[in-house]
């Protein structure tokens, strides 16, 4: 009976010059018919208007009409979370939509501004009832706990130096999608370096986030360097991520540090910082970008500082299996008076920026790198690189530059992450050095 009344409903449907005529005036025929036309539309935004009718013969004229609709309900799946306040935040940029917005421009400002989103959303239009659309958003979160290590052998004078690094990291313990860090640093056997960093992106469900860093650093027994960061985040469809702080810290001289002239040193100011990720893998990335720019404003016992950070990585798949990643940092510290003391000068050299020489060999008070990276993905999970890196403190990188080049092999499962590099320097021949990475996920 179904199969034969629905036949009967297309008999008495005729398209004529783009208007739909339904013969009969028949209340709930032409009811039945409108539905039948309304879901061949597939289209939550039109809808069927009376045009005309006539009595003889019968017929009902109806024209396609259009008009801008809200979506009624949002239908939100994200994995891993389960605090609603959390929930809510996250999705609040799908709040007010209209049927016809760009879901996937919105989906990727949403995962670029949360470190756990690596995937882009699922999206899809439901009808719930005869008047209201409601959008189904899938959103895959993925909390990662790791602890890592790094190992550093340096071939100096025949003799082979072990520097090291570990990293403690947990997320979502408090199920507030927050993560916290402790990092320990030993550069050689005069200099270590502590770093602690918590960030809750929405403390109880509060649209600002909050973050604190603390960092102690203990130089080649000349001074120590102690300093806090009070930050608050945003996010704005600009730049995705938006940080406003407070800097505190100060450096202090040894009895060695004295006699080669530095001084104590106190400093305050503000800092202001945007970012925007898109990388599809936090760990071992093939496509997507990511920038972040930090400007720190403030005073330096009794003279204005500027600092400026920039940070910039873009990975490619250029063809079949071959990647190509390029990098590039700069750091700058700028002071009215001209006179920046060397416990603020900005340290680089060694496994994280300057790779082929010694960790933190280098020192000025400002400094940029180059970085270039093809190399082919032997699968999802695994890489080999070369590498060259290019350093110096001129805005010329090629003018009294230096240069750190090797290879290195990559691999990251769902359990580990694996770096190997071997690299060597354009300073000398037989100054080799290996980094060791791993990462163990639990």
């Amino acid at each position: 009976m179904l199969i034969f009344r629905f036949l009967l409903l297309i008999g008495f449907i005729l398209c004529q010059e783009g208007k739909i005529i339904i013969k009969s005036l028949e209340k709930q025929l032409i009811k039945d018919s409108l539905r039948i036309l309304y879901n061949d539309l597939n289209n939550y935004e039109s809808y069927y208007e009376l045009e005309s009718f006539t009595y003889n013969p019968n017929a009902s004229y109806y024209n396609i009409k259009n008009k801008s609709k809200s979506i009624d309900s949002l239908i939100v799946k994200i994995k891993s979370i389960k605090n609603k306040s959390i929930i809510d935040q996250i999705i609040s940029p799908y709040l007010n939509l209209q049927i016809n917005d760009d879901f996937n421009d919105i989906g990727m400002n949403v995962i670029s501004r949360y470190y756990f989103f690596t995937e882009p959303p699922y999206h899809d239009l439901k009808l719930i009832d005869s008047s209201k659309v409601g959008l189904e958003i899938y959103l895959n979160s993925i909390f990662e706990n790791y602890a890592s290590a790094i190992i550093g052998l340096s071939e100096n004078s025949n003799k082979w130096d072990l520097t090291g690094e570990f990293t403690v990291h947990i997320e979502n313990y408090l199920n507030q999608a927050e993560f916290l860090d402790v990092y320990w640093r030993k550069t050689d056997s005069l200099s270590h370096l502590f770093k602690f960093d918590v960030l809750f992106p929405h403390p109880l469900g509060n649209k600002i986030g909050v973050n604190w860093k603390y960092n102690f650093e203990s130089i080649n027994k000349l001074y120590t360097r102690v300093e806090n960061r009070y930050i608050l985040k945003t996010f704005s469809n600009l730049f995705d991520n938006m940080e406003l702080g407070y800097i505190k810290g100060e450096t202090k001289p040894t009895s060695v540090g004295k006699n080669n002239n530095y001084v104590k040193n106190s400093f305050r100011g503000f800092l202001f910082t945007s970012a925007k990720d898109s990388r599809n893998n936090r760990f071992l990335p093939t496509k997507g970008s990511f920038f972040k720019n930090e400007i720190d404003i403030g005073l330096q016992n009794q003279s204005t500082f500027v600092q400026i950070i920039n940070n910039l990585s873009m990975h490619r798949i250029l063809k079949n299996k071959i990647l190509l990643n390029v990098k590039y940092l700069f750091k700058g510290l700028f002071d009215s008076n001209g006179n920046i003391p060397k416990s603020l000068y900005h340290n680089y050299g060694g496994a994280s920026t300057l790779r082929g020489f010694k960790e933190n060999q280098f020192s000025s008070s400002s400094f940029q790198i180059l970085t270039l990276e093809p190399g082919i993905s032997i699968n999802s999970t695994s890489q080999i690189r070369l590498f060259v890196d290019f350093a110096s403190k001129t805005v010329d990188f090629f003018d009294k530059y230096q240069a750190g080049y090797g290879f290195g092999f990559y691999q990251s499962n769902k359990n580990s992450l694996i770096h190997i590099e071997y690299a060597m320097n354009n300073l000398s021949s037989n100054n080799a050095k290996i980094h060791f990475k791993f990462v163990s996920k639990f």
